[in-house]
């Protein structure tokens, strides 16, 4: 799956575009991939994007990180939504 994400993103897909069922940076949170996550940001995901639950993605990686007792990708988001990233 990663190099598929990264092939799209460098021909321009728009990281938010997709949101059926869920937007892409949900996956790579859950998931626990780190370092898609940190692609998806880089190329503008929205890290606060509403799912249809009516949970943002930062508040699910924030619970994976509960669940983990430490992930990574938490930071990253975190780091994203305040403008230190």
């Amino acid at each position: 799956m990663r190099s598929t994400v990264q092939l799209l993103l460098r021909r321009g897909a728009d990281p938010n575009a997709a949101s059926c069922p869920m937007p892409v940076l949900f996956f790579a949170v859950r998931s626990g991939d780190v370092e898609m996550v940190r692609l998806l940001l880089q190329k503008d995901a929205e890290p606060g994007v509403t799912l249809p639950d009516s949970v943002c993605v930062r508040v699910c990686a924030f619970q994976l990180a509960t669940e983990q007792r430490s992930w990574p990708g938490t930071k990253i988001i975190r780091d994203t939504a305040t403008g230190a990233a």
